[in-house]
């Protein structure tokens, strides 16, 4: 069901963008990504500029119904499409912003995505003077403690 979502909301995005496009009078490129984790969307200014959206933002916004939050995105990023390229968030670009409905602000409140927590903690303990370490990856080995030279080897694994 939550591509459903993903798709009406990727569809609200291009539909979008194209009445903008034709409303300013701009060509541009569009693409989705599903590897940003900060940025909601992002504009690279090649000679036609490229406009790269975030899925997981897009799927948020949609099923927490901040179809608001996505519409000012979009304005945000069609503001550094009119900007030009070198204008990032300056009173240039602020002042076009708000021309075109943005409110110029460059985070949103939605809640997009969360970083899953590592399942297994690595306790390493010094075999000299008996110091911990906490490593969420597993060390392959041949590690020396540097101030006593004792050697770091494994004492146990936690589940968080």
């Amino acid at each position: 069901m939550a591509t459903n979502y993903l798709k009406d909301g990727q569809y609200y995005v291009r539909e979008r963008l194209e009445e903008l496009s034709q409303e300013h009078g701009f060509y541009y490129t569009l693409d989705f990504s599903n590897r940003m984790t900060r940025r909601l969307g992002q504009v690279k200014h090649f000679s036609t500029p490229l406009v790269t959206f975030n899925n997981r933002y897009i799927q948020a916004c949609v099923e927490n119904g901040e179809i608001n939050a996505l519409e000012n995105t979009i304005l945000h990023e069609v503001a550094h499409i009119l900007a030009g390229g070198g204008h990032h968030h300056d009173y240039y670009w602020y002042s076009i912003a708000r021309k075109i409905g943005c409110d110029g602000n460059r985070l949103s409140k939605v809640e997009f995505y969360n970083k899953p927590k590592p399942k297994k903690v690595y306790i390493y303990k010094c075999t000299k003077c008996g110091h911990e370490f906490k490593r969420y990856r597993r060390l392959s080995g041949g590690y020396q403690h540097t101030s006593d030279k004792g050697e770091i080897v494994l004492d146990r694994v936690e589940e968080n």
